[in-house]
């Protein structure tokens, strides 16, 4: 009689050690989810930064590049053609 209820004693202790252990892991992966989640969300914030000075300045850039050439037509329609005097066949 005496063992059966040291038994029932040992099997209850363990069946709470593994409740608790369980609610721990539980705790922890819940843990783990928040935090992976917040992570990504700073890292996609960042990145996007990021890549929104690269593509300011590609588009800056681009737009420099381009004003050059807004002066070149005009500046070719006001040249003189010059076309060398056209001789006679030799």
């Amino acid at each position: 009689m005496m063992q059966d209820i040291s038994q029932v004693a040992h099997v209850r202790r363990r069946s709470v050690f593994m409740g608790w252990l369980g609610l721990g892991v539980i705790f922890l992966l819940s843990v783990g989810v928040f935090v992976h989640s917040q992570a990504t969300r700073v890292f996609l914030n960042e990145a996007a930064g990021r890549a929104e000075g690269t593509l300011q300045l590609a588009t800056t850039a681009l737009e420099g590049y381009l004003e050059r050439f807004e002066r070149l037509p005009p500046l070719i329609a006001k040249q003189q053609l010059e076309l060398p005097p056209l001789s006679g066949p030799s």
